[in-house]
């Protein structure tokens, strides 16, 4: 009874295997471009081309190669859809097409790569039936829109989705050709009537028509698609001006040794984005449901208030960074302006206390000892007490420092730079309102020289020394 179990369960696998290979071979056949009944230079035989199938899938070691025929890349041509059950890296996938094309020009054909993992095999299956997909690739005719029409009836919004995808790809493509002034003119125009190109197949696929870039394609165009408020009578002639510009700077560049040709070409891309902006409404106003009309109308509500709402938080983040300081000392302690008091040290983190003294400006410029009893090179100053402002509104507050200097205004730190340097100027905006304000400024000399000037203005340039009476002695700052 096992025995007759086991005969059974492996005639059953035979026979699976039996159907398995015969719905790859429909599914290849209704792929492919059918063969001539026998071989000839453009044409070879069907048992030519699965002998050639199988060799490549060894060769790759791929679960399957399907060679299609793409007459429209020329005689003897053939797109190689090769199924892997690994994923490629990029190098690898340079080294296996390499292989591929090498493979085919030795039996005499032109093949053109095309690699696809199983996760990716199986998913052209959620887009299309996979013949489609295969008979796209090789260039057939009527494919595209079929291909439209599949997902318009599957999955309306992710058409909608791809065609926009699409259309603001083009865009952004045609910006770039307009902004580009060293792209290559005869390029250019190239890629352009490409695109154009493209934009009309996709725009004649949701008609269920192919565009052919011919006359038909002229009438299809004014008698099927212009007229209905989203394009004019005339948009489809673009393309052909394109063309002929593409054509003509090729050759110009040609014969004038890669000068850019003088013709104008401008006012053609603009138009054409225009077309590409009016398809892009076409896509919106046809492929969109009722219901999901409706969930979007919901949906720029609730942006709406949301905007409204992050505006609203800017306009008060705003005002907040933006609205004038206002000086937190008891004016009682400002006495006697005219001065700031200096503490000098010896070392240049303040390790040794000298002296303290009221200057009358934070203007330290100075070769030699700037005190008595403090070293000439390698000392620190700290100044400390109030600063005024005699009106409300920004204002610049400089260090002009050789070496390092730290300004802490109004009990916060404004300018870090505590480096040694050569002579330099940072500056910071300050908001305010008219009054003092407690003020701090740390500064240490390495060598050769030291200089350290407090200066305020408008603007950096005009930032001049913070005269004796805006400068005032040590107070506390009210808790």
């Amino acid at each position: 009874m096992a025995k007759e179990t086991k005969t059974k369960s492996s005639t059953d696998n035979a026979a699976g295997t039996q159907e398995a290979k015969k719905a790859e071979k429909a599914e290849v056949e209704e792929a492919s471009v059918s063969p001539a009944p026998s071989e000839s230079a453009s044409h070879p035989s069907p048992e030519t081309l699965t002998a050639l199938q199988e060799e490549l899938s060894r060769g790759l070691d791929a679960r399957r190669v399907v060679l299609v025929a793409a007459p429209a890349a020329g005689d003897n041509t053939y797109v190689a859809a090769v199924q892997l059950d690994r994923q490629l890296k990029g190098d690898d996938r340079v080294t296996l097409g390499q292989r591929l094309v090498t493979r085919g020009a030795a039996a005499g054909y032109t093949i053109l790569p095309a690699f696809y993992s199983d996760k990716e095999w199986q998913a052209l299956d959620e887009v299309t039936e996979r013949p489609r997909w295969l008979g796209c690739l090789g260039g057939g005719d009527g494919q595209q829109p079929s291909l439209v029409e599949t997902l318009r009836q599957r999955d309306p919004s992710q058409l909608r989705y791809l065609l926009m995808k699409s259309i603001r790809n083009h865009l952004a493509f045609f910006d770039f050709i307009q902004r580009s002034a060293l792209f290559p003119r005869h390029l250019g125009l190239t890629f352009c009537a490409a695109v154009m190109q493209e934009s009309l197949e996709l725009l004649f696929a949701t008609k269920g028509a192919t565009f052919t870039g011919d006359a038909a394609a002229v009438r299809f165009f004014d008698e099927q698609i212009a007229g209905g408020g989203h394009f004019e009578r005339g948009d489809v002639q673009l393309y052909f001006q394109l063309k002929g510009l593409a054509e003509q700077a090729k050759h110009y560049h040609q014969l004038k040794a890669a000068r850019e040709p003088p013709f104008g070409w401008m006012a053609e891309v603009k138009r054409t984005c225009r077309f590409l902006e009016a398809f892009d409404r076409y896509v919106r106003d046809n492929l969109t449901s009722p219901k999901e009309r409706r969930r979007l109308r919901r949906r720029r509500f609730l942006l709406a208030g949301g905007v409204a709402l992050v505006l609203m938080a800017a306009v008060a983040f705003y005002v907040i960074i933006t609205w004038p300081q206002g000086s937190n000392i008891d004016e009682t302690l400002i006495t006697s302006p005219g001065g700031i008091v200096g503490q000098y040290y010896n070392g240049t983190n303040f390790n040794k206390k000298v002296l303290k003294r009221t200057d009358d400006a934070i203007n330290l410029v100075t070769g030699a000892a700037p005190a008595k009893g403090v070293t000439a090179d390698r000392f620190s100053v700290r100044w400390e007490g109030f600063i005024y402002f005699s009106s409300t509104g920004e204002t610049q507050l400089c260090a002009e420092s050789d070496d390092g200097v730290r300004v802490f205004f109004n009990n916060a730190l404004l300018i870090d730079d505590w480096s040694i340097h050569a002579m330099k100027k940072a500056c910071e905006l300050v908001r305010v309102q008219k009054g003092w304000y407690p003020l701090k400024v740390d500064f240490f000399d390495e060598k050769s020289g030291a200089r350290m000037r407090l200066l305020m203005g408008e603007t950096p340039d005009e930032a001049r020394l913070v005269p004796p009476k805006q400068l005032c002695c040590r107070g506390k700052s009210k808790k």
